[in-house]
Formats: structure tokens, C-alpha cells, sequence
């Protein structure tokens, strides 16, 4: 164990705090943390749509009494989840910006665009009206494909918002292309006119990359590189070996003290979150085929429940096994907030970073949960997740919105269980070391007296 720790420490660490510290990979982390309440807000737009219980959901068509409801929640989903794409192109290319340090919303509003440029938006010719009017198809009527702002089109987003976001913003603080105005100019508009050629080439350059493909025979470039890297990276990720191995990673870099959750979360955000959006797409549309069983949304509800590492489990058996006071002290203190998924007072109280006592229970419970998860979804026992949660929604509730169905908080509490069956010999050897220890120190000082 020690030599794989050194070995750890040496080779691994120094590479996963590299990475967590790479400025590209913390603004789609952080891009993404920014629109979640879109996401959240949205999902329950759409949960309403699909209401659960049937009855209700019978009053849902036009002429029902119910039908205002039906479609607030359906708009509400189709202007914010629906949407990601567009919302992750301005926030991601924010915290791109500030990472850059310069204006982060400049750099949003660009990286914005630039995805836009290449929605081919004038493609389609469109009958024109005007005051009544029917004056044919005499120009472009511009009209967007909004699938492609949507999770469908994130991997083009994600790639445009990097590389444009990084141009302008290396544009930006060269200096080279800024217009300086005269002191007295407001501030606002001085910012504008330093932005306008960096914002100019940089959209260029973009019109040109359109250009290319487009005399290539490839004007719809969001649906080639949909079809090309999206659709293959979706259906990889959704596989359980793929969770597994990522489980595993999370896990081992919570293990050496690093924050896997933050760490891996552009993977989480950029795919995982992107099967999520798919699921919430195919059941706004009536589709109830083909969606993803394994999704962001999985990993919250059935996988990191109480935190990474299922510390739910864990504390409920420190409540019920725990006879030394470290363990009751640290029980108390983590039991509040692991009920809110917040798990960093057990993880580096217990402690379990570096605590070679719980590394096995810590790996093994989140992977055996996932195994559970996917098994109950694979058989139709729970549908898979259609809807975005608050991570710190409360665990089996978070299931049981997740899937809008009460199997989904069953299997929640299946995990919980299993989890807690597989840290209780843990749990009862690390209470009798401390156990222990604490009745030494307690003869030792009386002895002294």
C-alpha cells in the first residue's frame, strides 16, 4: 500500500493538479456552474410537462383546464435547458476571459457569436410576408436550427468557444489591434472600440473555418461534427465499464486530497451532462426510445450520494456503530451536511484522504451503486434520469426527481444500503483502533497522577 501511495504521489498527483489548475478546463467548469440553475429551472419546466401521475397529466392538452401549466413548463424548458449550448458558449467564454484577465463578458459575447457563425443561420430560403402580403422566396429568411444550441451541439460549442475565446483574448492583451480613444471617452464605450478589431478578426477567421467546409460540402458543420465525435463519444460514455473507470479515477484523487469532482467536471459537464439534456430532448418530444441510462444526473442520484465516495452510507454507520469519541465527534459534525451532499468535513476529518483503513469501502461503494443503478435501468425497473437536480438536493428525493418515479428513490436507498453493508467492517475496525487509543491515553494519564 505505502508504494503505491509514493508511486501515486510522485507520477499521478502532480499530473491531476496540473490538470485541475488548466485554465481552459476550469472555465468549462465554470461556465458550466454558472448556468445550472438555466439547467435546474428548466428540467423542472420539463418534469411538469411529463407529470408522473397520469390523471393529471390527462388535463395537460389544449382545451383541458390544465393546459396553461402544460405549456409554462414546456416553454420554460425551451428557454433555458433547451438551450445550453448557446448559454454554455457566453458563460464558458466568460470565465475564459477573466482567466485572461480581460473583459470576461467581451469575450462570452464573442464566443457567443462565433458559435452562432456557424449555425449556418442563411442557409434555407423561406417565403417572405410583409403587411399581408405574399412576396415569395425573394432573399434568406435567417432561421437558426435550435437543436444545434442545444446539448446535440455542445462538442462544436465547446470547440469554438475554446479556440475563439483564447484568440480574442490573446488579441485583446497584445494590445496590437486596440483602438485607444481620447481620456474623457466613458469607460463603456472606450471598452467597446479597444474590442471592435480583435472582435473582427476574430469572427473572420471564424467565417472563413465556415467557408471552408462549406465549399468542402460541408455547410452544416454542427451536424457533421455531431455525427462524427458527438454521437461515437455519447454512446461510449454510455457504457458502464466508461462510469467505472471514471468512478475509479474520481474516487483515487478524493483518496491523495484533491477534489476529483472539480477535477474530472469538464468530462462530467461536457459529455455526461450533454446525455442528460438528450434524455430531457427525447421526452419533450414524446420519445421514449433510445435515451441514455447513464448520464451526470445518474452519477448525483444513485452514485454520489451524501458525496463522493457514498459518504451517506458511511455516516449512517458511524451513527449506529460508533463508540469512540473522534468518531461521535466527527459523526456529528458531518452528518448535517453529508445530508446535503456536502462531504469534505468526513472525507478530511475522519480522515479518509491518505486513510489506507477506508480506501477500499470508499472505491468499492460508489462502483458497486453504479453496477446496482445501471442494472435496475437496464431491466426498465427505473427509466433513466430526465431531469437536472441541485447536487445538493437531499439523497434518494434527488432519485426520485431525477426520474420522476418513486423507483428511483428505491434504488437510491438500495445503494445507500449495499454502501453501508460494505463500510460497516471498516467503520468497526477504524471505532475499536481509535477505541483504543483513546482507553491508552486515558490510563496513561492517570497513571501520571
Amino acid at each position: 500500500m505505502q508504494k503505491f501511495m509514493d508511486w501515486m504521489e510522485r507520477y499521478i498527483v502532480p499530473i491531476a493538479s496540473k490538470i485541475g489548475a488548466q485554465r481552459h478546463l476550469v472555465a468549462i467548469r465554470d461556465g458550466f456552474a454558472t448556468i445550472m440553475p438555466l439547467m435546474i429551472i428548466g428540467s423542472f419546466g420539463l418534469l411538469i410537462h411529463n407529470f408522473p401521475i397520469q390523471k393529471v397529466k390527462d388535463m395537460f392538452p389544449a382545451g383541458q383546464p390544465l393546459h396553461w401549466l402544460d405549456v409554462i413548463g414546456l416553454n420554460v424548458y425551451g428557454g433555458s435547458m433547451f438551450l445550453m449550448g448557446l448559454f454554455a458558449a457566453l458563460s464558458i467564454g466568460y470565465a475564459l476571459g477573466k482567466s485572461y484577465d480581460v473583459d470576461g463578458f467581451a469575450t462570452g459575447l464573442v464566443t457567443m457569436a462565433s458559435s452562432l457563425v456557424l449555425t449556418n443561420m442563411f442557409a434555407y430560403k423561406a417565403p417572405v410576408t410583409w403587411g399581408g402580403f405574399d412576396l415569395g422566396t425573394v432573399g434568406w429568411e435567417p432561421g437558426i436550427f435550435t437543436k444545434w444550441l442545444g446539448p446535440s451541439g455542445l462538442v462544436t460549442v465547446l470547440i469554438t468557444t475554446l479556440i475563439t475565446g483564447t484568440i480574442f483574448a490573446k488579441l485583446i492583451k497584445s494590445g496590437k489591434l486596440n483602438i485607444k480613444l481620447p481620456e474623457g471617452v466613458p469607460p463603456a464605450v472606450a471598452r467597446s472600440f479597444s474590442a471592435l478589431l480583435p472582435t473582427m478578426v476574430t469572427l473572420t477567421l471564424v467565417g472563413i473555418v465556415f467557408a471552408i467546409f462549406e465549399a468542402a460540402g460541408l455547410a452544416d458543420v454542427y451536424l457533421h461534427v455531431y455525427n462524427g465525435i458527438s454521437k461515437p463519444l455519447m454512446v461510449f460514455s454510455n457504457s458502464l465499464p466508461v462510469l467505472l473507470v471514471l468512478i475509479f479515477i474520481q474516487q483515487v484523487l478524493w483518496f491523495f486530497g484533491l477534489h476529483g469532482s472539480n477535477i474530472l467536471a469538464p468530462v462530467i459537464n461536457g459529455i455526461f451532462l450533454a446525455l442528460t439534456a438528450e434524455n430531457m430532448a427525447a421526452i419533450a418530444a414524446g420519445n421514449t426510445e433510445g435515451i441514455y441510462i447513464i448520464n451526470s444526473q445518474f452519477l448525483d442520484s444513485y452514485v454520489n450520494l451524501g458525496g463522493s465516495g457514498l459518504t451517506a452510507a458511511l455516516v449512517i454507520v458511524m451513527f449506529f456503530k460508533s463508540k469512540s469519541q473522534i468518531n461521535k465527534q466527527i459523526r456529528n459534525v458531518a452528518g448535517g451536511p453529508a445530508f446535503f451532499n456536502i462531504n469534505e468535513p468526513i472525507i478530511f476529518g475522519l480522515p479518509i484522504v491518505l486513510n489506507p483503513i477506508y480506501i477500499i469501502p470508499f472505491i468499492a461503494a460508489p462502483m458497486v451503486s453504479a453496477c446496482i443503478a445501471y442494472a435496475f435501468s437496464a431491466i426498465g425497473f427505473v427509466r433513466p434520469a430526465i431531469a437536472v437536480v441541485p447536487w445538493t438536493c437531499p439523497p434518494v428525493i434527488s432519485a426520485w426527481l431525477a426520474s420522476g418515479q418513486w423507483q428511483g428513490a428505491a434504488v437510491a436507498l438500495i445503494n445507500i444500503l449495499v454502501s453501508a453493508l460494505i463500510y460497516f467492517p471498516f467503520v468497526a475496525y477504524a471505532d475499536k483502533k481509535n477505541l483504543e487509543l483513546e482507553q491508552a491515553e486515558i490510563a496513561a494519564a492517570s497513571a501520571s497522577h
